[in-house]
C-alpha cells in the first residue's frame, strides 16, 4: 500500500515539475517565434498588394473589348483579383496584435507568474498569425490563376486562328454526314447544303485574316472574334441539326428494318390453308404502309414516317394475334370429340369467326389518304380486336392445358386404377386361377385393351377410370369373398381328421352312437373329395358352387355331431351324479352301512353300465343308466 502511494506521489511531483518548468519556456519560445513570423507577413502582404496593383494595371486595356472570348476571360481575371483584395481587407494588421515580451533572465516561470495574462496573448497571437499566413498563401495561389488567365488574354488570336481551323475541321464532319444521308438514300438536303456553303466561305475567309497574328490590334481581333463567335453560333445549330436528322433518320432506320423484319417473320407464319379475307386485308395494308414510309423517308419527313411506322407495327402486331389466335383455336377443334368441356371449344370458334368477320369488315371500309395516318377510332376498334385475338389465345392455350392436364391426371388415375386393377386381378389369380373365358376375366382383358386405345383422350380416359375402379371393386369384393371362404373351409377340411379323430374318441364305448360317428365319416369324406376339386375349374361359379357342396357336407356333419354331443351330455350327466354318489356312499356314510350291501350295489351298477356302452339305441342307453343311478338312489337312502 506504502509503495502504491509513495508511486503517485512521484507522478504528481513530475507532472508539477513539468508544469511549472517546462511549459513556461516553450510559451517564451513562441513569443520570440510570433516577432519573427511578424515580419514576414508583413512582408508577404505588401508583396500581395503590389502584385494586385500591377495585374489590375494590366488588365485595363481589356476591359473596353466586346468579342466573348475577350469578355468571358476578362470576367475571370476580374473576379480573381476581387477575391484577392477580400482576402487582403480580411487580414488583421500583424502591427495591430499583442506582441509580450518574456523579461526573466533564469526562469520563464518567474515572468508568468508575475504577468499571468501574458499566456493567453501569446497563444492569440500565435493562432491570429497562423489564420494570416493561410489567408496570404490562398492570396498567392488566387494570384498565380489571374497571371495565367491573363497570360490566356494575350495569346487569343493565336486561340481565334485554331478556333477557326477547328471550325472548317467541324465543316468538314458536317459534310460528311451530308454525304452519308444522301448515300442512305435521302434526298431532301438542300437546306443543309446551302447553310453548309455559307459558312464554309465565312470560315475560310476569317481563318485567312487570322493567320498573322502579331500584326492584328487588339480591336480588330475582337472583331475577329465576334465574327468568329456568329460562325461558331451558327455552326453549333447547323452541326445539331444535321446530327438530329442523321439520328432521326438512323433511328427511322432501325424501327424500319425491325418492323419489316417482324412483318416478313408475321407473313412466314401465315397458314397458307387458312387466310380469312380479314387477315388478308390487313397484311395488304400493312404493305401499303411500308411503301408510303420509305416515300416519306427520303423526303426527310422522319416524324410523318415515324407515325406510319407505328400504325403498322400496330397493324403488325394485331396480324401476329389474328394469326396465333386463328392456329390455337384451329388447335383445340381436334379435342372436341373427346373434351371433357366440348361446348368452351365451339364457343371458342364461333368468337375467332365473329372477330375474324368484324375486322374484314372495318378493313373494307376504310378510306385514307396517301401518307395519311390511320384513323384513331379505327385502331380504336383494331385494338379491341386484337384484345379479343390475345383472350381466345389465352383460352385456346387454357384450353389445350386444361385437356391435356385432365389427360395428365386421368391418365394418372387410370395408371393407379390399373394398378389397384392389376393388383387385385394378381391376388385373384394366385387364389383361384382363371380362364380365359370367364366373365371377370373377359372385363379385365377387354379394359387393358381400352386403355391402350385411350391415351390422350380425356373422356375415354375418365369412362376407363370408372370402369377400372369399379371392375377393381368387383374383382376385390369376390376375391375376399372367395378367399374367406377358402380359408375358412380350408382350416376346416384340414381340421377335419382331428375332429372326426375326437368324435370317434368320444363316441367310442357308445355303441348307440356309432350312428352320428358313421355320418362325421362319410362327410368328412365328400368334402375331402370335393375340396380336391375346388382350385381347378378355372371358373368363379362352379368354384362357389363346389364351395357351396362343402359348406352343405359340413353342415350335415355339424348335424350329426350335434346330435352326438347332446346325447353324450345326457350320458355324461348322470354317469357324473353316480359317482358322486358312490363316492359319498364309499366315504363318511360308508362307515354306517353294512359293506356287503354297498359291493351288491355296485356290481348291479357296473351290470347296468355294460348294458348301456352294448345298447343298440340311445334309449336303451338311457334306462340302463337310469336304472344304475336308481340303485345307488337306494343305497344312500338305506343309509
Amino acid at each position: 500500500m506504502s509503495e502504491s502511494l509513495l508511486g503517485i506521489l512521484l507522478v504528481t511531483l513530475l507532472f508539477l515539475l513539468i508544469l511549472v518548468g517546462l511549459l513556461p519556456e516553450i510559451l517564451r519560445w513562441l513569443a520570440e517565434r510570433n516577432v519573427q513570423r511578424r515580419q514576414q507577413l508583413v512582408q508577404a502582404v505588401r508583396r500581395l498588394e503590389q502584385e494586385l496593383r500591377t495585374l489590375s494595371v494590366q488588365l485595363d486595356p481589356f476591359h473596353s473589348l466586346q468579342a466573348p472570348q475577350y469578355r468571358r476571360i476578362d470576367d475571370e481575371v476580374t473576379q480573381l483579383l476581387a477575391q484577392v483584395q477580400a482576402e487582403r481587407e480580411a487580414m488583421a494588421a500583424p502591427g495591430a496584435l499583442p506582441f509580450p515580451r518574456v523579461t526573466a533572465v533564469h526562469w520563464a516561470i518567474q515572468h508568468f507568474a508575475a504577468y499571468p495574462r501574458d499566456a493567453g496573448r501569446i497563444l492569440y497571437t500565435w493562432q491570429r498569425l497562423r489564420d494570416m499566413q493561410r489567408m496570404v498563401t490562398a492570396g498567392e495561389a488566387v494570384l498565380a490563376a489571374a497571371h495565367q488567365e491573363l497570360g490566356r488574354l494575350h495569346q487569343m488570336p493565336q486561340q481565334f486562328c485554331q478556333d477557326s481551323q477547328a471550325i472548317l475541321q467541324q465543316l468538314q464532319q458536317v459534310r460528311d454526314r451530308l454525304q452519308q444521308e444522301r448515300g442512305a438514300g435521302v434526298t431532301a438536303l438542300e437546306t443543309w447544303e446551302e447553310e453548309y456553303g455559307r459558312l464554309r466561305r465565312q470560315a475560310v475567309q476569317l481563318n485567312q485574316q487570322l493567320q498573322a497574328t502579331e500584326t492584328i490590334s487588339l480591336e480588330a481581333a475582337d472583331a475577329l472574334g465576334q465574327a468568329l463567335n456568329e460562325v461558331e453560333a451558327a455552326l453549333a445549330r447547323l452541326d445539331q441539326g444535321t446530327q438530329q436528322l442523321q439520328q432521326a433518320r438512323l433511328a427511322l432506320d432501325e424501327t424500319f428494318q425491325r418492323s419489316s423484319k417482324t412483318f416478313a417473320d408475321v407473313e412466314a407464319r401465315v397458314d397458307t390453308t387458312r387466310v380469312p379475307e380479314g387477315l388478308h386485308l390487313l397484311l395488304g395494308l400493312i404493305t401499303i404502309l411500308h411503301e408510303e414510309t420509305a416515300v416519306l423517308r427520303r423526303n426527310t419527313q422522319f416524324p410523318q414516317a415515324t407515325a406510319l411506322l407505328a400504325d403498322s407495327d400496330a397493324l403488325i402486331a394485331l396480324a401476329a394475334e389474328v394469326i396465333a389466335a386463328g392456329r390455337q383455336v384451329q388447335g383445340v377443334l381436334p379435342l372436341l370429340a373427346d373434351s371433357l368441356t366440348p361446348q368452351a371449344i365451339a364457343t371458342l370458334h364461333q368468337q375467332l369467326q365473329r372477330s375474324e368477320d368484324e375486322l374484314a369488315d372495318r378493313l373494307e371500309q376504310l378510306e385514307r389518304q396517301p401518307a395519311e395516318v390511320l384513323p384513331r377510332p379505327l385502331l380504336a376498334v383494331l385494338r379491341d380486336v386484337q384484345t379479343r385475338m390475345q383472350q381466345m389465345q389465352v383460352e385456346a392455350a387454357a384450353l389445350q392445358q386444361a385437356e391435356r392436364d385432365a389427360a395428365q391426371r386421368l391418365a394418372r388415375d387410370l395408371n393407379q386404377a390399373t394398378t389397384e386393377l392389376n393388383r387385385a386381378w394378381q391376388a385373384l389369380q394366385r387364389t383361384l386361377p382363371l380362364a380365359e373365358g370367364d366373365l371377370l376375366a373377359k372385363k379385365y382383358h377387354g379394359l387393358l385393351q381400352q386403355r391402350r386405345e385411350a391415351q390422350g383422350r380425356p373422356l375415354p380416359l375418365q369412362k376407363l377410370v370408372a370402369a377400372a375402379r369399379e371392375l377393381t371393386a368387383d374383382i376385390v369384393t369376390s376375391h375376399d369373398y372367395l378367399r374367406l371362404r377358402f380359408e375358412n373351409l380350408g382350416k376346416l377340411v384340414r381340421d377335419y381328421p382331428q375332429f372326426v379323430s375326437a368324435v370317434e374318441q368320444d363316441a367310442a364305448q357308445w355303441r348307440c352312437l356309432q350312428t352320428q360317428v358313421a355320418q362325421v365319416k362319410e362327410c368328412a369324406m365328400g368334402i375331402q373329395q370335393v375340396w380336391q376339386k375346388v382350385k381347378g375349374t378355372g371358373w368363379l361359379d362352379e368354384t362357389h358352387e363346389l364351395l357351396d357342396e362343402v359348406k352343405q357336407l359340413h353342415q350335415r356333419a355339424q348335424t350329426a355331431y350335434t346330435d352326438l354331443e347332446q346325447q353324450l351330455q345326457q350320458f355324461d350327466n348322470i354317469v357324473a351324479h353316480i359317482e358322486r354318489t358312490i363316492d359319498y356312499v364309499q366315504g363318511a356314510a360308508g362307515e354306517m352301512m353294512d359293506n356287503g350291501r354297498i359291493n351288491r350295489v355296485l356290481g348291479m351298477v357296473d351290470m347296468q353300465y355294460d348294458e348301456a356302452y352294448r345298447a343298440a339305441t340311445c334309449e336303451q342307453a338311457l334306462a340302463a343308466l337310469q336304472r344304475a343311478e336308481s340303485f345307488v338312489n337306494g343305497l344312500v337312502a338305506g343309509a
